[in-house]
């Protein structure tokens, strides 16, 4: 339809078209084995007798066709020798179009007829056997491209030529006339198309299914006389005498802009024709109207592209629909005429473009424009699945997404619209249901931000040096050099200091910029006034976008602390005055995950966490089945989205593709589990759409410990009531804290210390405001306060620790809890918040395993145990003679000594008043010096450690989205 329509354009501007076409054969042979004649010799087509008064130029001058002679009318065949005019052509790939548009033309009764002549040309090695074969037949079915060219008549053809040459399809005619005068080319090439298609069948297929693969447009220069020199300096006329070959390279020689847009046009056409008369059809009364745009909007070409000539249009619009028209006009979009009346298009968006300037032409209520979204969303959902569609923005909002990135709408789109205050409303063509987004001119005031957009293939110019300090004309020279070398530049961001100015230019374009910027300043490179000109390249834009963000204090900072919090380096930054618009530049490959943080922090999103829990064993499985019981009201209510992606075992780990349905996870490990391998749980758990990644290990293993720093480098936050990474070595707890700056991720352990208690939280409260802290003393394992709650001297002490192992109060070997070495670690670890570098071995820690007990299997120390029942006894007895109770209490003074042990205290102490597996902490500060600050709660059991870790992890999730809390 494409080739159809622009020829039935040229006959319109009295040319006649013709084809040339040349197959690629082995056995050399032409075209006329195909019915049609020699190059020289081809046959123009019939002229509609609607066409007749059309003026006409020939070899003899100009007129009308009906005053040519009756064989050059359309009654015989037209003279075949024609000079060939300057015009576009046109390359259909994967369609064997000259044979088909031949078939093609009779019954379309446009008065069309193709005559094609023939070329002798050597086929490609290892093609002419197929070749040779009918198409339908062939292997390998091809398809051609074809150029077509307009032809200006010329003179008539010997009459005996062509009686000789309709006798005998391979007669040749003498030698074609001179320069200028040869009928134009076109150029047929073969190529492949999977499949098995007969000739027959590739026209109607190509067309039913949309298959033109490739349509280009190019143009063939030649200059003559008369019409086709003028027609050659319209259309980009090739200097006279230049060879006239075949193209073999897509792209080059392209048609003028005018061709183009005239056969660009078509489309709009034809579809507002067969629209108008189905609406006609179906509503009689109030359709079949149709406007050609060309005959309404006139606009003017500028360096911002189309500019309509409202007066003009306004004049021809008036006149082509009147005020009390009440039916359905359908008109063209993406066209339009310039001020000579020649045809153009609106360019990139132009349908859009056409109905804004229309609503503003009729004076429209509204303008809806149907696309394939729901309307603008607050993030390219492709990169941020968790976008919304924006119910309500203003013109200035949506301008500024449009250019970062929503390719829903163009801001040209909107001009029209805003100049006249008509709202527009973005709907979803597969879903008219959907309300969409509403633009005008006015918004909801309490949205401070609308959209985060991103937009990449970016670089970073800097140019950098002391002269530019107080120079004037400085910044002038810099983007002069760039507006003649055509560079357009997004960002600019310079320091108060004039020190430095950078630019974002598109990456293609950097290596010119710097070269044009070098150039414009090399007197000063010479020099040393300017010491440097850079390019970074592969950058993103990150912008945020708000009305909202006017005179609201603390926006910026939100913002650039959402990134910093997501570990991600801002390279530059840019704000206008009107605050409408803040934008980041960051390295590409951050950018989704800049996205995403942004989007998430500004709550336009769920504040979406990726975790992975390492260790579903009776703690583990408790955070499970809490989280399972909260998750759907933290993110109703509180707009957090924690999705738990991956759960680990020391042997096996299970991945969830988007999250792990908790309910049914243990069926799906026994079923999906693969082999636990931390780089690929870390790979899985930190992708680029995620903006934060967070590990919760609920394992007691030095191993996975180990790999805390390694984690928190590459900017995945941990969780862990895990003890054994935060009282180790001291060197590898400030590598630890190195890890955690240099990834900008953070780690929570308050559980390590008091499970659910606010131990460590307390501390850092009391250290933050100034207080100074003397003592700290406390009960800091459950189990052990649990046993000597419960022994009173009536049982041996052995039979009640192996109760609490059978209740499991105590760890899987009771040793473990016996030998103090966990209260000692939790010693270590307040230490460490108050800057001590305690380390084990540093202060005494009472061991109440027997020493002959230490190495044995767990069933041989618990049957061995009542051995030494008698030596607690005999400590028990002398602690209630002197009216004291038992207890295992860590001790911390403000001069770095600790000790660890069991104490006798009195019966009005604290310490004395515990309830079984309560742990007890005793602040001993300035400010509490008389009357010492007591926290105190239970300390162990699963579901209290599991809650502990659950508040870790939401106090993660706000610092992430807040910045509020201590990490």
């Amino acid at each position: 339809m494409i080739l159809f329509e622009f020829a039935v354009l040229l006959l319109r501007q009295q040319r006649v078209l013709a084809i040339e076409k040349t197959f690629q054969r082995g056995s050399h042979r032409g075209i006329g084995a195909h019915g049609g004649v020699d190059r020289d010799q081809g046959v123009a087509g019939r002229i509609p007798p609607d066409r007749l008064d059309q003026p006409i130029e020939t070899e003899g001058g100009s007129g009308r066709v009906d005053d040519l002679p009756r064989h050059r009318r359309g009654e015989r065949r037209l003279p075949g020798s024609a000079r060939r005019v300057n015009a576009p052509s046109v390359r259909l790939e994967h369609v064997d179009v000259a044979d088909r548009l031949i078939r093609l033309a009779g019954p379309l009764e446009q008065g069309l007829r193709v005559a094609h002549g023939g070329e002798r040309e050597t086929e490609p090695r290892g093609r002419s056997e197929g070749r040779r074969r009918a198409v339908g037949e062939d292997d390998e079915p091809f398809a051609d491209e074809v150029r077509v060219y307009p032809v200006e008549l010329q003179h008539g053809e010997p009459d005996e030529d062509r009686e000789n040459r309709a006798r005998d399809p391979g007669h040749h005619s003498p030698d074609p006339p001179e320069e200028g005068h040869g009928l134009a080319r076109a150029c047929l090439r073969r190529s492949r198309w999977p499949g098995r298609t007969g000739h027959s069948k590739l026209w109607g297929r190509a067309f039913r299914m949309g298959r033109l693969a490739r349509i280009r447009a190019g143009s063939r220069r030649r200059s003559g006389g008369g019409a086709s020199r003028r027609l050659g300096a319209e259309c980009g006329g090739r200097p006279q005498g230049e060879i006239d070959r075949p193209q073999r390279q897509r792209g080059d020689d392209p048609a003028p802009q005018r061709s183009r847009d005239v056969v660009a046009g078509f489309g709009e056409l034809w579809s507002a024709r067969l629209l108008a008369a189905l609406l006609g059809q179906i509503a009689p009364e109030r359709g079949g109207t149709w406007i050609d745009a060309r005959q309404i909007v006139t606009v003017r070409e500028t360096h911002l592209g189309p500019t309509v000539l409202w007066d003009q249009s306004q004049a021809k619009m008036d006149k082509a629909l009147p005020a009390d028209f009440r039916g359905i006009a359908v008109i063209t979009g993406f066209i339009a005429a310039d001020e000579e009346g020649l045809q153009t298009t609106l360019g990139r968006n132009g349908s859009d473009h056409s109905a804004s300037i229309f609503a503003a032409l009729t004076n429209a209520s509204e303008l809806s424009i149907w696309t394939d979204v729901d309307g603008v969303m607050s993030a390219d959902p492709n990169r941020v699945p968790e976008a919304q569609v924006i119910e309500r923005l203003t013109y200035n909002e949506a301008m500024e997404l449009a250019y970062f990135g929503a390719k829903v709408i163009h801001p040209q789109t909107l001009g029209p619209a805003v100049d006249n205050d008509i709202p527009v409303i973005i709907r979803n063509s597969y879903r008219p249901e959907h309300p969409g987004s509403r633009i005008e001119a006015q918004s909801m005031p309490s949205d401070n931000i609308k959209g985060i957009t991103a937009i990449g293939g970016m670089a970073l110019v800097n140019v950098e040096g002391a002269g530019m300090i107080g120079v004037p004309g400085t910044a002038d020279r810099l983007f002069a050099a760039l507006k003649n070398a055509g560079v357009s530049v997004t960002l600019i961001s310079q320091a108060s200091s004039e020190h430095s100015i950078c630019i974002a230019v598109p990456e293609d374009v950097a290596e010119r910029a710097r070269k044009v910027i070098m150039d414009a300043f090399s007197d000063e490179l010479e020099s040393g006034q300017i010491q440097s000109v850079d390019i970074k390249a592969s950058q993103s834009i990150v912008a945020v976008v708000g009305d909202g963000m006017a005179g609201t204090p603390g926006i910026a900072a939100r913002f650039f602390g959402t990134l910093a919090r997501a570990g991600i380096n801002i390279r530059a930054i840019a704000q206008g005055s009107s605050e409408r618009n803040i934008s980041a530049v960051v390295d590409s490959a951050d950018a989704t995950r800049a996205l995403r943080a942004a989007h998430s922090g500004f709550y336009l999103s769920a504040k979406t966490l990726s975790i992975g829990l390492i260790g579903p064993g009776t703690v583990g499985q408790s955070l499970l089945q809490q989280l399972e019981k909260q998750s759907a009201k933290l993110a109703k209510s509180f707009n957090i989205d924690l999705r738990i992606r991956a759960i680990a075992r020391s042997q096996k780990m299970l991945l969830g593709e988007r999250r792990i349905d908790i309910p049914d996870w243990q069926s799906e490990f026994e079923r999906d589990a693969v082999e636990t391998d931390f780089d690929v749980l870390e790979e899985h758990l930190n992708p680029d759409h995620l903006p934060h990644a967070v590990i919760i290990d609920c394992t007691a293993s030095e191993a996975v410990s180990a790999k805390y720093p390694e984690w928190l480098s590459r900017g995945i936050h941990v969780i862990t009531p895990n003890k054994k990474a935060f009282s180790g070595p001291y060197d590898k707890y400030q590598a630890l804290q190195a890890a955690a700056d240099e990834g900008s991720s953070h780690y929570f352990y308050e559980t390590t210390v008091g499970a659910a208690l606010p131990v460590i939280s307390t501390l850092c409260d009391l250290i933050y405001t100034g207080d100074e802290v003397r003592s700290i003393r406390g009960i800091f394992s459950g189990t052990l306060a649990y046993l000597f709650n419960v022994y009173d001297g009536s049982k041996p002490f052995s039979a009640i620790v192996r109760e609490a192992n059978d209740n499991g109060f105590t760890e899987p070997d009771p040793r473990d809890d016996l030998s103090g070495m966990d209260v000692a670690r939790k010693l270590i670890i307040l230490a460490r918040e108050l800057g001590r570098g305690l380390e084990i071995g540093d202060f005494p820690v009472q061991n109440l395993v027997p020493e002959a007990l230490r190495d044995c299997s767990v069933e041989e120390f618990l049957e061995r145990l009542p051995e030494y029942d008698q030596a607690m006894d005999d400590l028990y007895r002398k602690a209630v003679a002197d009216g004291k109770s038992l207890r295992y209490i860590a001790a911390l003074e403000a001069d770095g000594s600790a000790t660890v042990g069991l104490e006798a205290v009195d019966a009005s102490h604290p310490f004395s008043n515990i309830n079984l597996t309560d742990n007890v902490v005793q602040f001993e500060t300035e400010r509490y010096s008389a009357n010492p600050l007591v926290i105190q709660g239970p300390g162990a059991g699963p579901e209290v450690t599991a809650a502990g870790v659950f508040a870790d992890l939401l106090r993660l999730a706000n610092f992430l989205n807040t910045g509020e809390g201590y990490v």
